[in-house]
């Protein structure tokens, strides 16, 4: 008889154990007290994990959550890394996802119009990128990058990019990099006929330079049919944004007539055709713009100071346009 009590408690205390133990494992409320990010770095132990966790208050002890791993071995084998932990998981969705490798994805947006030198100030911002591009030169980074160009303005695609900490900015912009080469290839095979462009990488060029003068949308197309026009009577395209770029960092803000007369290799002022790299990271819908301009005359343009262009045909057209919209707004 006392044995058979004996067993009986035993089956009790047995059940009570699993009964908690389920309890820990499957209802949150009871486990995760806290949502937030996690991270596991390289070389901790299962053990040193569970007291970070215990320490940052995801769960409440450790003992339960040795036990499952005992029964479920492959659930121990975390993996290092940044985890979003839910208040709502159960320390069995912990476990997986700590086993699982599936991080966290930190998010950072490259922005159209932006020339090459301020994406680097972006990603030097974001903490969690390994900042392997930092103080190289434009042809260092190309030569990182494996593009073959001594300037690698331009070539990548506006777009925001996911990555897991301790991504490389390296890494960021090859990806960048092969979206621009993609794209560009689809919208090349979609282009209009007769265009005087020689080759993909003029497009780009005209493309930054669409992207630099015009925020309007439905304005792309005619931007592009002004310099396309422009190209084609081989005038000179007399775009502001050119010789900003062709001055460098040490422009102040004011374009000068000295600065338009400043004999650069992108003041478009001064030389024929293009400048030789593209002046910003084009968008899509630029690339897409100098590639199919729209079918209009105009070879003038000129800002309303509202952010939209009054386009013309003729120097008699654009003059009066600049003396309604810009010689009035200066008085």
């Amino acid at each position: 008889m006392i044995k058979q009590l004996k067993f009986l408690l035993f089956l009790v205390i047995i059940s009570i154990f699993m009964v908690g133990s389920y309890t820990f494992l499957y209802f949150p409320k009871q486990t995760l007290s806290q949502s937030g990010l996690f991270e596991i770095k390289q070389g901790e132990s299962f053990n040193q994990v569970c007291r970070n966790l215990v320490k940052h208050q995801h769960i409440s002890a450790c003992g339960p959550l040795k036990w499952y791993t005992k029964i479920h071995k492959d659930l121990r084998k975390i993996k290092f890394g940044v985890y979003k932990l839910e208040q709502s998981d159960t320390v069995l969705q912990l476990l997986t996802k700590l086993s699982s490798g599936k991080q966290f994805m930190f998010a950072v947006t490259l922005v159209e119009g932006k020339t090459l030198r301020e994406w680097l100030a972006t990603l030097k911002d974001v903490p969690q990128l390994k900042h392997d591009l930092q103080g190289l030169s434009y042809q260092g980074i190309a030569n990182k990058l494996n593009i073959e160009r001594d300037n690698p303005e331009g070539l990548f695609l506006p777009e925001t990019y996911r990555f897991s900490k301790g991504t490389s900015e390296s890494a960021i912009l090859e990806l960048a990099h092969n979206s621009l080469n993609l794209k560009l290839e689809e919208l090349w095979q979609r282009r209009a006929e007769d265009l005087p462009l020689t080759d993909k990488y003029q497009a780009l060029i005209l493309a930054s330079i669409i992207e630099k003068e015009t925020a309007v949308a439905n304005e792309r197309p005619d931007i592009s049919a002004v310099f396309i026009n422009r190209l084609r009577m081989k005038m000179r395209l007399q775009t502001d944004p050119t010789v900003i770029y062709g001055i460098g960092e040490t422009f102040n803000g004011n374009i000068t007539k000295a600065d338009l007369r400043r004999k650069t290799p992108y003041n478009t002022y001064r030389i024929k055709g293009l400048p030789p790299t593209p002046i910003a990271m084009p968008s899509e819908a630029s690339i897409e713009a100098a590639l199919n301009p729209s079918s209009a005359d105009y070879i003038y343009f000129v800002s309303m100071g509202n952010g939209k262009h009054f386009f013309s045909k003729t120097l008699a057209e654009h003059n009066k346009a600049v003396r309604k919209y810009q010689l009035r707004n200066e008085n």
